[in-house]
């Protein structure tokens, strides 16, 4: 679980996997939030205004791998897609061989603020089981985000 600051995602909180392959992380280290699916998925969150002020306007993003986002009219276009779906993606943007699901923990009024994450070796990745954690993940992020009063928009149905 990771927090917004400045450009930067905070790490807060780590859950180790009991798999012996384990993908590093560090609890209070900050990454850039423009590769990061946790990054992605906080920046989603902010205005048009805020969102200058986190990336501090710059055309130009620092790349971290081929796959990186390199530009703020790139990165603007992403979080479009993470606004659509709810949930963000790293595809080895920052490290090479790992890739990062992430979605939104919301408070009460429905403001992101926080992101929770799973990380995967690319290897490990079955597209049926990446549907599965994709569900696990939002029902998580709900659970957490209703924890601290928020309560999700009622979709009503249209009969015929």
């Amino acid at each position: 679980m990771g927090v917004l600051v400045g450009g930067e995602v905070l790490y807060m909180i780590k859950k180790e996997s009991s798999n012996p392959f384990r993908m590093s992380g560090q609890v209070e280290k900050k990454l850039p939030a423009h590769c990061t699916a946790l990054g992605k998925v906080l920046l989603s969150g902010l205005s048009v205004e805020e969102l200058g002020k986190a990336i501090d306007n710059a055309p130009h993003l620092e790349a971290f791998s081929i796959n990186s986002i390199a530009t703020l009219r790139e990165l603007k276009r992403h979080l479009v897609k993470v606004r659509q779906t709810g949930l963000a993606f790293d595809d080895e943007e920052l490290n090479s061989g790992a890739v990062r699901l992430a979605g939104p923990v919301r408070e009460y009024r429905g403001r992101i603020i926080a992101a929770i994450s799973i990380s995967f070796p690319k290897h490990r990745i079955v597209p049926g089981k990446l549907e599965a954690f994709k569900a696990l993940l939002s029902a998580a992020c709900l659970d957490f985000s209703r924890q601290l009063g928020y309560q999700s928009p009622v979709v009503l149905e249209v009969q015929s």
